[in-house]
């Protein structure tokens, strides 16, 4: 079955342990409707904690790839893998790691117990946690692996190039496949009101990476522009809330994308102005290069120093 969010509220006593946890939670105030108010509000713990529980579990999940990535890269995959022994720059990359990466739990329904006990069913029945960690393990390795091939190595969404034409046009149509049938799914399986919020939701967060875009086409003498596979991954992600196994798949793979960018190349921004290097050419004959610097910089050298 497929499911897109918590499951319904019972609002009559049978006399078990979950209805009767069920009944307390209701005269605790906490509801998942915003039209429904309820007489009494107590104050106190509001979260339950296996939602917390389940939310460190996502995490973890998402620190385990991040390591696994970078113990790949000790062995040249990727061979462009970026040198992190810098602690601050990891500790960079672990921030956006877990915050976007919580915001991805939540529209994803990993933060639910019931969601995450779904996909990580371990019995014999229903292997799905087995799959869903070789799927998210490995296809991490092989978008690693992907750069090692000459072909793949430079390809980017960013850059329209004739060589990169047959991978663009099967990135394309994966992409309308699955969304066309995360969005048929939303809209058959959900109220109106939950398939709008599907919708305004996935869409807000996209209309966020547009502004970027826009910013870009605004002033493209200045800015520099580049959609990084770690956005791409986190954005196919998000739309992956069903328990259905094309929607974990795309959970498991869509998230490995997004730790591996993260965890190999870092967290680099998608927009920024463009940098520039002051060449100095020595009297010896040298040439010595600047860090890069904005043109601000650039300029402010040229017009008031003086190279010997």
């Amino acid at each position: 079955a497929l499911s897109g969010g918590a499951p319904p509220v019972p609002s009559v006593s049978d006399g078990s342990p979950t209805s009767v946890r069920t009944e307390e939670s209701l005269r605790s105030g906490r509801r998942t409707s915003l039209r429904h108010r309820t007489s009494t509000i107590q104050h106190g713990h509001r979260i339950p904690v296996t939602q917390y529980l389940a939310l460190g579990i996502w995490i973890l999940l998402l620190v385990l790839q991040y390591a696994f990535v970078r113990y790949v890269c000790r062995f040249g995959i990727p061979e462009d893998c970026k040198d992190k022994a810098d602690a601050v720059q990891v500790m960079e990359d672990l921030q956006y790691l877990v915050f976007p990466g919580s915001v991805l739990a939540i529209m994803t329904g990993m933060h639910w117990p019931d969601r995450l006990e779904y996909i990580f069913s371990f019995g014999r029945s229903e292997p799905r946690g087995w799959w869903f960690l070789l799927a998210y393990f490995g296809f991490g390795f092989f978008w690693s692996c992907l750069h090692l091939v000459p072909a793949l190595g430079k390809f980017t969404l960013t850059e329209l190039k004739p060589e990169f034409a047959l991978p663009l046009l099967a990135v394309a149509v994966g992409a309308v496949f699955v969304l066309g049938w995360h969005f048929r799914a939303a809209y058959k399986h959900n109220s109106t009101s939950g398939f709008a919020a599907y919708l305004l939701s996935r869409g807000a967060m996209l209309s966020f990476y547009l502004a970027y875009l826009i910013i870009k086409l605004r002033d493209e003498a200045d800015i520099v522009f580049h959609f990084h596979h770690y956005a791409f991954g986190f954005v196919a992600a998000s739309f992956a809330e069903f328990n259905h196994p094309i929607s974990i798949l795309l959970l498991a793979c869509g998230t490995a994308v997004f730790v591996q960018g993260l965890s190999a190349y870092g967290a680099e921004t998608i927009i920024g102005h463009h940098m520039f290097r002051v060449v100095i050419q020595e009297a010896n004959g040298t040439t010595v290069y600047s860090p890069s610097v904005d043109r601000d910089a650039v300029d402010f050298f040229n017009a008031h120093c003086h190279y010997v």
